[in-house]
């Protein structure tokens, strides 16, 4: 359900199909199935797609799929530190994002990073347990130029340290499906003869047609899950169809743990349900020559992102530059250290190569801009890669995010000479150079540990075989020997990246820094803004998320400031929920993670299930929303309320005439709901609203201004509603047209007392 349409529709599904696919899915499994597997709901793109494209919640997504999936575990995909975003993400956010997902009915939380960084799993692993769920560590299935670089030895590495941060299950990630079977094969044996009490979950895409032999490789080598999608949702950019494998197990003898029989006929209606749906997502389909594009073998791009790439080409009028784009995506993956393909860093090459190819280049270079993620993989903020990249980009990577920080973090700096000196380009060019020869010796202790790594992992495999290899990576080393940084330095290094140095080595950056630094004697910049300063300008060693500060508390501030800013509620419906409620916090986690990627989250807060039809526009004119049915029986409703003309007789009740003083009319209770009960239910709704908002607590500037807002807005619409209210009942006395009947009304008291009977109404 998650994987299948990002792969093949661009991650566009909407809620009505998957909660429809959802009840479906729930009738496959019996409840008392030996091994059920988990039908992957979460993570991913279902997160940030819903946010961008949408206008849906995804954490009422979630709630909203897992209820219908009782028999049924359920499992996401979560991009180590980076969640289900772009950029990594202090540990406060990890918790609170982990801890909210659970509580929307997530089992299995499948973990992978891009860099296969174990430390960077381990904010997310310990999140995970602490939610009493299933800690599935996936190692991501990678390429490299050199083929001794992803061995056996380092598999089994990779998952014992899994194991020592408490995986409960072992996933070989190949989100490509460039993984041949006599390599997966390898991979699966490494695995189980490491850590033999674990299971292992082979994922990957059809799209090299490696997959369904690779699955039978795996299961004989040991594999125990593979990951399918419903036939009419498989192939291609997908998964291997899960009716065909349904039939081959069970044929090769294998226990599924279900009558398989009784399961292919529970198949059909999903089958039938997406085939009735195709047509609906045609416009966001990965069209392909053929079922197998075997460039991906060679450009490692994911299943889950070559759709989205070419649909986001297309919508933007770049669809001509799709070939381009996939030619040039290994030499820009390797500019940048030959790292993983799979999001985020798959989306920030496949950007960079966008950038590129937009401005006639085939690589990264000084005639195309930097995409921001882009930059952060070569600053090292996403991770450390398997090789090492292009220096000079580097460099430039790291000069251009130090100069961009005095519009951002910095921007509070205002004095013009100050900044004159700042924003210097040779003096920022300066200051990289200065970190760049300061953090050497770190990052040769990082170089030195990697290469005893491969030493010792290539030694284990086969030292005879792998002899040169072995004897390279040997000298290598030696040559780093005496120029990297003891514990001392490396700890050093580690506070200056938290922007905490110790006295020493404070001076010492004072005193290198150039210009800056004499900013700094000369009390013209503060010491923290300083510190800022070289973080921007220096290398990261460490798992990135460690150096973050806490960002939750500082997420709901800005939430609170854009809400202000972008006067919510005043010229929309938009509504920012109060402090301490889920939804607010929801919010909170959401612009954290999404905050740098194209305003994902912003749009949503001020744009979302209040303005509907603000997100028509990333589907077909014809698109068939079911929401429009729905709101058009809503209106249909509120519409039928009819104006009364009531009877009234000359005379009273003993057959004389009506006296000629005024007289008081006063209609029937179920008169009065004929003529304004939806005016009723209104102002009954605004005016507890208002006791709402004059409850809410004011803990900030910020909040004061929004209550206010907020106040002055219901109090306008309560005014105005009960001002239609009087002319409707004002309405209905005049239509009696007493002057003909020949007596008078007591306009004002008839009013006054038919409003004080209509609000008593329930």
């Amino acid at each position: 359900m998650r994987d299948g349409h990002q792969s093949l529709n661009g991650g566009m599904h909407r809620i009505d199909l998957l909660e429809k696919a959802a009840k479906l899915f729930d009738k496959l499994r019996p409840p008392t199935m030996k091994f059920p597997g988990a039908e992957e709901i979460g993570g991913g793109t279902t997160v940030d797609f819903p946010l961008r494209f949408k206008g849906e919640n995804p954490f009422r997504n979630m709630e909203t799929i897992s209820k219908h999936l009782p028999n049924t575990p359920t499992s996401c995909l979560i991009r180590s530190d980076s969640l289900c975003g772009y950029n990594i993400n202090p540990p406060d956010v990890v918790d609170a994002f982990i801890k909210r997902y659970a509580e929307c009915g997530l089992d299995i939380f499948r973990v992978f990073d891009a860099y296969n960084n174990v430390d960077n799993q381990r904010a997310v692993s310990r999140a995970v347990l602490e939610a009493g769920k299933h800690y599935q560590a996936a190692i991501t299935f990678t390429s490299h130029q050199d083929e001794t670089l992803f061995n056996e030895a380092w598999v089994g590495y990779m998952a014992e340290s899994f194991a020592k941060l408490g995986a409960h299950s072992i996933c070989i990630k190949d989100m490509a499906g460039i993984a041949s079977p006599y390599l997966m094969g390898k991979w699966v044996k490494a695995i189980k003869t490491a850590v033999p009490e674990l299971p292992v979950h082979i994922h990957s895409h059809y799209t090299t047609g490696f997959s369904p032999i690779t699955y039978l490789q795996a299961i004989e080598a040991g594999a125990s899950a593979i990951d399918c999608g419903i036939s009419t949702l498989s192939g291609r950019s997908g998964h291997p169809a899960m009716e065909v494998f349904n039939q081959t197990l069970h044929d090769m003898g294998y226990d599924l743990g279900w009558d398989y029989m009784e399961a292919l006929e529970a198949m059909k209606p999903i089958a039938d349900l997406y085939r009735e749906y195709h047509q609906r997502y045609e416009f966001c389909e990965m069209k392909m020559a053929g079922a197998v594009d075997y460039r991906v073998f060679t450009q490692g791009i994911p299943g889950g992102q070559i759709s989205i790439m070419r649909n986001e080409l297309v919508r933007n009028g770049y669809g001509h530059l799709f070939d381009k784009v996939i030619d040039q995506i290994q030499r820009v993956r390797t500019q940048v250290g030959g790292v993983a393909l799979v999001t985020p860093t798959s989306e920030h090459v496949a950007r960079q190569s966008i950038v590129n190819a937009m401005n006639g280049q085939d690589e990264t270079n000084d005639h195309a801009p930097l995409w921001p993620g882009y930059s952060e993989m070569l600053r090292g903020v996403m991770g450390r890669p398997p090789s090492a990249p292009d220096a000079n980009l580097q460099k430039r990577a790291l000069r251009e995010y130090t100069l961009g920080i005095f519009k951002t973090e910095l921007a509070h700096i205002t004095d013009e000479e100050t900044l004159r000196v700042l924003r210097d380009p040779h003096n920022i060019s300066a200051l990289v150079e200065f970190m760049w020869e300061y953090s050497a010796h770190v990052r040769n202790l990082r170089d030195g540990e990697a290469l005893q790594h491969r030493i010792d992992q290539l030694t284990q495999v086969d030292a005879t075989k792998y002899a040169a290899q072995i004897k390279e990576s040997q000298d290598q080393l030696a040559l780093l020997k005496g120029h990297m940084a003891n514990q001392q330095e490396d700890d050093s290094y580690t506070a200056l990246l938290k922007c905490q140095p110790d006295t020493a080595s404070y001076k010492k950056l004072v005193a290198g820094a150039g210009k800056i630094g004499e900013l700094v004697s000369a009390n013209k910049i503060s010491k923290e803004d300083f510190c800022r300063i070289i973080k921007a300008s220096t290398m990261c060693t460490v798992c990135p998320s460690t150096i973050l500060e806490p960002a939750m508390e500082r997420s709901r501030c800005e939430i609170e400031q854009i809400a202000v800013d972008k006067e919510f509620g005043i010229h929309d419906d938009a509504e920012l929920p109060q402090r301490g409620t889920q939804e607010f916090e929801e919010y909170a986690i959401l612009q954290c993670m999404f905050k740098h990627a194209q305003n994902i989250a912003q749009f949503w807060f001020q744009h979302n299930q209040h303005n509907p039809q603000f997100w028509d526009k990333n589907f077909p004119m014809d698109f068939p929303f079911d929401r429009v049915e729905k709101a058009t029986e809503a209106q249909t409703a509120k519409a039928a309320n009819p104006v009364c003309y009531p009877y009234r007789t000359k005379v009273n009740g003993n057959g004389d005439k009506v006296a000629t003083t005024p007289q008081v009319i006063e209609w029937s209770e179920t008169e009065l709901r004929r003529i304004v009960a939806a005016d009723v239910a209104k102002l009954n709704f605004l005016q507890n609203k208002l006791k709402q908002i004059e409850a809410y607590r004011e803990e900030n500037d910020n909040r004061k201004i929004l209550k206010q807002r907020s106040l002055q807005k219901v109090q306008k619409a309560i005014d105005e509603c009960e001002k239609l209210l009087n002319s409707k009942i004002k309405a209905s006395i005049y239509n009696t047209q007493a002057h003909q009947a020949g007596y008078q009304v007591d306009v004002d008291t008839s009013i006054k007392q038919n409003v004080k009977k209509a609000m008593s109404l329930h």
